[in-house]
C-alpha cells in the first residue's frame, strides 16, 4: 500500500527531524518534549511497518485496528501544550500529514474489508 509506505516515510523522517532538533536546542523542558515526541514517532514508524506486514499477509482486520501510528502526532502536540511550549510549525505540518495518511490507510483497509 503506497499510502502506508508514505506514512512510514513521514514518521521516520519526523523522527530524524526530532533527533536533529534535540541536538540543536537548549532548555530541559524543550529537550524533554522532543524526546517524548521521538518515542511516539518511533512507535508510529514501527506500528506502520507492522501494518505493512499485516496487509502483505492479508491480515486486514489486524491492520485495521492499529491506531498507535495516528496517535503519535496528537500525543506530541499535547506534550508541547502541556509543557507550555510552542509547537514547532515544521513538526505540526509533519504531524498533520501523518494523521491524514493514517486516516487514508484506515479508510482503505475498511473499504477493503467491506468488500470481502
Amino acid at each position: 500500500m503506497i499510502a502506508t509506505e508514505l506514512a512510514v516515510v513521514n514518521a521516520t523522517e519526523t523522527l530524524f527531524y526530532l533527533t536533529w532538533l534535540l541536538k540543536n536546542v537548549t532548555g530541559d523542558g524543550l529537550r524533554e518534549a522532543i524526546r517524548s515526541c521521538g518515542k511516539d514517532y518511533s512507535a508510529a514508524a514501527e506500528g506502520l511497518g507492522e501494518t505493512l506486514m499485516d496487509v502483505a499477509g492479508r491480515s486486514y482486520e489486524q491492520a485495521y485496528f492499529r491506531t498507535q501510528p495516528r496517535e503519535a502526532a496528537g500525543k506530541c502536540r499535547k506534550v508541547f501544550g502541556d509543557s507550555g511550549l510552542e509547537y514547532p510549525p515544521a513538526l505540526a505540518g509533519r504531524g498533520e500529514m501523518l494523521e491524514k495518511l493514517c486516516d487514508l490507510v484506515h479508510d482503505l483497509i475498511y473499504w477493503y474489508l467491506v468488500d470481502l
